[in-house]
């Protein structure tokens, strides 16, 4: 049975994560006053051995005014800001200071208990200002990234082997050699419906699955991130859901708290699940 996932940038409730009957759990490192969740706080949450697996969110190719880090990062390395998310900026992801940004926040996640990392904005690569910016153009992006994780991937192994690497979206990079030993799972946004609720034309979501098929084939995990509501679209991306072996989150654009509206009857993790067998 494919693994269940959610996903919370916002409203991050302990007590409600830990209650939350999902596989795999997405959360902000920090709640809402800007202060990192404790070890205990994370432990809570499913931190630890037998437990879901809980991811720290890491926003890879964006940069955030609103981070500690963000005086650290040299004007140079700044792009335009993202017009859908304000204080999001487009960064030099392939410099050594926002190496060392990402570094941190592994080491700040380690330290706190979390069982891995979750990769966002990964398909920064793919945009004119990462093309016309990184040294080799676009290749030289695409390249970078996949670089970036693989060492970051090295680095936690190196201090904690087993921590996982997750990533949303920029599914093109599965094809590069090596890439698919670097990730244990993926979420897939937008999969079967766009961000305002219609369906994704047939051809979109094609492209999309024959690359997921990759990571599916090599034994990844695959949950697509689906901003739908009413419970005819949440039947039909069941329905999907069962069809290609994946499984969804059905959630609202501000990802704020958990949301249940995609909670299948009787959905348990994965460890309830084995409690009951």
């Amino acid at each position: 049975m494919p693994k269940t996932g959610m996903y919370v940038l916002q409203g991050v409730t302990p007590s409600h994560i830990a209650a939350a009957p999902f596989d795999v759990k997405v959360i902000d490192i920090y709640n809402d006053a800007g202060q990192t969740f404790t070890p205990s706080e994370v432990k809570q949450m499913g931190g630890g051995p037998g437990s879901a697996l809980l991811l720290g969110y890491f926003s890879i190719g964006e940069a955030e005014t609103y981070r500690d880090y963000f005086k650290t990062i040299p004007s140079a390395a700044l792009g335009p800001e993202n017009r859908q998310w304000e204080g999001n900026y487009e960064v030099a992801f392939w410099t050594p200071e926002w190496k060392a940004v990402a570094t941190a926040y592994i080491d700040r996640m380690l330290a706190a208990g979390y069982d891995g990392v979750y990769f966002d904005v990964v398909d920064e690569y793919q945009t004119p200002w990462a093309k016309s910016h990184a040294p080799g153009g676009a290749a030289g992006a695409e390249q970078a990234m996949v670089d970036l994780i693989k060492y970051l991937h090295d680095y936690a192994q190196a201090k904690q082997p087993g921590f996982k690497i997750w990533v949303n979206n920029a599914e093109e990079l599965l094809a590069h050699p090596g890439y698919l030993d670097t990730i244990d799972g993926m979420f897939k946004e937008n999969l079967f419906y766009t961000d305002s609720g219609q369906k994704q034309p047939a051809s979109e979501t094609s492209y999309s699955l024959g690359l997921l098929q990759k990571a599916i084939n090599a034994g990844k995990d695959v949950i697509s991130i689906e901003y739908v509501t009413g419970a005819q679209k949440v039947a039909d991306v069941h329905a999907l859901n069962d069809k290609y072996g994946i499984s969804s989150y059905v959630a609202h654009l501000d990802l704020n708290g958990v949301d249940s509206e995609g909670v299948r009857p009787g959905q348990l993790t994965t460890d309830a699940r084995q409690l009951i067998a």
